[in-house]
């Protein structure tokens, strides 16, 4: 098994934990981080799972300063353009590059590298919600979890409904995670029409829930696409162009 890490996360969250404040004398601060323990750090987290899972290979996906979703919409993620970044996120993100087998593929995020390569022999590893879009192994807490394909894309459809405010997309006003499980229940069920694609039932769900809130489906189209994590035929390596997603027919 290989194991599929989110760089992103792992460089991000280490380097933050390794910033230091200093009060040099009243009033007067300053803060520093030390890149040899921040990239020891990360050597030592990713020896850990490792070992824990008992994988043999791993890759690391890192997200391209490009990014396609900012096409769709100028708003995806704007809300983090004036966020600081921690001090060493570059030197992490240059140890990744250069210690390890990285992944990154033009105008994509790190999460569409892990879905895009995600398959029956690969373990995900990832707090990211987000990828729990991705059917297969995933490492959570220390525990080894397998996610259902018909799970996966439940999940989907309820980002779509709820939306993202860490990605800065809004889903349909006034469903949550409650409202949203609830609108796509019974899953698997059939449709009054007789229909049995769960894909289809579920987007008709979804743009009804839009529709009723004085949305259409346009805007329901828009937020499917921020929140959809690509596959390995919805990219085109020799034109670096994407496939955007496309609504489900009967």
């Amino acid at each position: 098994m290989r194991l599929l890490v989110d760089g992103d996360i792992v460089a991000y969250r280490t380097a933050a934990a390794f910033e230091e404040p200093i009060e040099w004398y009243e009033d007067f601060w300053t803060l520093h981080s030390d890149a040899k323990e921040v990239n020891a750090e990360i050597d030592n987290y990713l020896g850990w799972l490792m070992e824990e899972t008992e994988a043999d290979g791993m890759i690391v996906a890192l997200t391209d300063r490009e990014n396609f979703r900012k096409n769709i919409s100028s708003d995806y993620k704007a809300n983090r353009k004036s966020q600081r970044k921690p001090l060493c996120l570059n030197a992490a993100r240059d140890h990744l590059r250069e210690t390890y087998d990285t992944r990154v593929i033009p105008a994509l995020e790190a999460d569409d590298v892990i879905s895009m390569l995600a398959d029956e022999d690969t373990i995900v590893v990832s707090p990211d919600k987000d990828l729990l879009q991705v059917p297969g192994y995933h490492f959570v807490d220390g525990d080894l979890v397998k996610r259902e394909p018909d799970e996966c894309t439940r999940w989907f459809y309820m980002q779509i409904l709820m939306g993202d405010s860490s990605d800065n997309y809004k889903g349909c006003p006034g469903i949550g995670p409650v409202k949203a499980e609830r609108l796509l229940t019974p899953f698997g069920g059939y449709r009054p029409d007789g229909s049995t694609s769960n894909d289809y039932w579920m987007w008709e769900k979804t743009v009804g829930a839009y529709e009723k809130a004085g949305l259409n489906e346009d805007d329901a189209l828009e937020n499917a696409r921020l929140a959809y994590l690509l596959k390995a035929n919805d990219y085109n390596m020799k034109t670096n162009t994407v496939n955007l997603w496309q609504p489900p027919t009967q």
